[in-house]
């Protein structure tokens, strides 16, 4: 069975995690996830020669995912046709974002970073999802619609339903929910920039 999954979004957190504690959900854990991307030149063969004006898409990307690094290239023509993926494992993910910087400072990026709280609650998973400058997003997961929409009253859940996106970039996170990405973009980029100058790489 296809497991089904309720996305809702501007949720007051405090508010849900004392309804989650009233009610005895299960901590399962929590999570951290950290994405930078950069927009990289083409590759000759992604290039479109007869139509100029209507370009594929190539990006590199660093990412921290369930305490895992990788730098990951994804490349495409216009017509989504021709693709090309590859992915390395690394062992840092700031000591690999500081080394790309070096090599490609003229090169913008997107920042983005994700904090997960995972709980249990009769038979659903609810993950709690915060992103700088948004409100939270809860994600329900469980085995059909009607348990996560009993779930869902059980704990009170207030915010508006939204579909369940494919959300890979910052600039999709933040734009779907109405906020102007380039107007947190800097914010963002200032931050890490402090976070980079802290780190110091693993022996």
């Amino acid at each position: 069975m296809t497991p089904s999954h309720l996305r809702i979004k501007n949720v007051e957190k405090e508010e849900l995690l004392k309804n989650l504690k009233l009610a005895k959900a299960r901590f399962i854990g929590s999570t951290l996830e950290k994405q930078i991307r950069f927009k990289i030149d083409q590759s000759e063969k992604f290039q479109n020669k007869n139509s100029g004006a209507f370009k594929g898409s190539s990006w590199l990307t660093v990412n921290f995912k369930n305490g895992v690094s990788t730098i990951e290239i994804e490349e495409s023509d216009f017509e989504g046709k021709q693709k090309d993926h590859s992915l390395l494992n690394v062992d840092d993910f700031l000591q690999a974002t500081k080394m790309i910087l070096a090599t490609m400072p003229k090169n913008d990026y997107d920042y983005l970073e994700i904090n997960k709280s995972i709980y249990w609650f009769d038979g659903a998973t609810i993950v709690i999802e915060d992103i700088p400058a948004l409100k939270s997003t809860v994600i329900l997961s469980g085995s059909t619609k009607k348990n996560l929409l009993e779930v869902k009253k059980k704990l009170k859940i207030k915010g508006t339903a939204e579909p369940n996106f494919n959300l890979t970039t910052a600039e999709r996170y933040y734009t779907i929910r109405g906020v102007e990405y380039d107007i947190v973009k800097t914010v963002l980029k200032q931050n890490f920039q402090k976070t980079l100058k802290k780190h110091v790489p693993k022996k």
